[in-house]
């Protein structure tokens, strides 16, 4: 690919993070992949931005302080390049490194054929025996019961995933049932990833979470050439669900894509793997999650491939009441009315009521420090913090109800359209 191209790209690809990070903006490994792509894109002001917030949520953030710290020289703000040097310092310990991107030993060029891609990886097939260095592999230890509400969401993975799955153990069936992967999708903050866990849980299987980050940052933000050592790797571990987060930047319509070559070739090489054109995918179980199901290629979501939606609604009253008992748990509190507290936050994300009761344990705190004496989360103090977080999920619900207006003719979107007209 040429210079111009792979700039074109990597313009497409802020974009695209951007635009996340409106939707999410705490999503850290994005927000570094924007100022690391912003350095190397030579705008290195709005780097030090990115890098700043980063460090404003994590002070010791190595990566963050590194980016900062080059931007700053870019700016010649010696003085803060100097202080974010130091705080590295102070911070980094002997078996913390690290090191700053080179954009120079970063593949930029799309490879030839499948030798050259490979070659770029050590003894692919020990990754079943080794931690993959693309993504997360765990055991989920998180069962569907651990999920608290959301029956209806629980009655359709039953009816169309795990029901079928245990029929299919039965009948010796399995491979064919599990060839249909799946995408979760609803608002931000709703518990998309952790019913994916339980899903895997449920499974017995391993769960293997990879994000955009993943896949994007070893090419340099140009390309989706990791997705072949991550399929191998979810082959080399079945039973195994591959979860793709955020797959809407992964696999976004190609109509969209017409100057930038190399997401086009990302959903390409996406449509292949799940197609099982470079190896065998039985016993690998594709789960995908998303905010923005419209923005993901039609190609993806045909039986076979990611052919089944299921829509994750924000938390009802079931699931709100178990969240809050959970986050108030390990908090000192008086008497709490969860009844109250569950009513008032109807509509809200899970992101949302963490950040009540976080806001709560600071409004404890603080009349703690001015009375000198402890004092715990009261009802008045969960009221205070209710009326001041408001919903999160307001802008996501009015693209989805245009969506469900003009692009649900398939009733693609039935389950998001019944939740919808219970919104006022």
């Amino acid at each position: 690919m040429t210079k111009g191209g792979n700039q074109m790209a990597d313009d497409e690809l802020i974009e695209s993070l951007r635009a996340a990070l409106t939707d999410d903006p705490d999503r850290c490994e994005l927000r570094r992949l924007l100022t690391e792509l912003l350095l190397n894109a030579q705008r290195p002001g709005e780097a030090l931005e990115h890098a700043r917030h980063l460090l404003a949520d994590e002070p010791d953030d190595l990566a963050a302080l590194d980016a900062g710290a080059r931007a700053a020289e870019a700016l010649d703000d010696l003085p803060r390049a100097e202080r974010y040097r130091r705080a590295s310092a102070a911070f980094a310990k002997p078996d913390r490194h690290v090191p700053s991107p080179d954009p120079e030993l970063l593949p930029r060029a799309i490879p030839n054929s499948a030798d050259e891609l490979l070659a770029h990886w050590n003894d692919l097939d020990a990754f079943a025996d080794i931690e993959p260095t693309v993504g997360k592999l765990t055991r989920s230890t998180v069962l569907l019961d651990h999920v608290g509400g959301l029956a209806p969401v629980k009655e359709r993975l039953d009816r169309s995933l795990l029901g079928p799955l245990r029929d299919a153990e039965l009948t010796g069936t399995c491979e064919s049932v599990a060839s249909d992967g799946l995408v979760l999708y609803g608002p931000p903050g709703c518990g998309k990833t952790y019913l994916a866990r339980a899903i895997a849980g449920e499974l017995g299987a391993r769960f293997y979470h990879v994000g955009t980050a993943d896949i994007l940052d070893t090419w340099g933000g140009t390309g989706g050439h990791n997705l072949a050592s991550i399929f191998e790797v979810a082959r080399n571990n079945t039973p195994c669900v591959l979860f793709l987060d955020e797959v809407d930047a992964l696999g976004a319509r190609r109509s969209q894509l017409r100057h930038s070559p190399a997401m086009r070739t990302l959903v390409n090489q996406l449509l292949a793997e799940l197609d099982g054109v470079s190896g065998d995918n039985a016993g690998v179980f594709v789960l995908a999650a998303t905010n923005h199901p419209w923005d993901i290629d039609s190609a993806l979501l045909h039986p076979g491939r990611l052919g089944s939606l299921v829509f994750v609604p924000p938390p009802d009253a079931a699931a709100r009441r178990l969240i809050f008992s959970n986050l108030l748990l390990a908090q000192p509190s008086n008497e709490i009315d969860l009844d109250d507290l569950v009513a008032r936050t109807d509509g809200y994300s899970g992101a949302d009521l963490r950040d009540i009761a976080e806001l709560a344990a600071e409004l404890a705190l603080d009349q703690s420090m001015r009375t000198n004496r402890a004092i715990g989360i009261d009802r008045s103090m969960l009221r205070d913090a209710a009326a001041h977080v408001k919903p999160s999920i307001g802008v996501w619900t009015s693209i989805a109800r245009n969506v469900v207006t003009v692009a649900n003719g398939n009733g693609r979107y039935d389950d998001l359209a019944a939740w919808l007209r219970t919104q006022s």
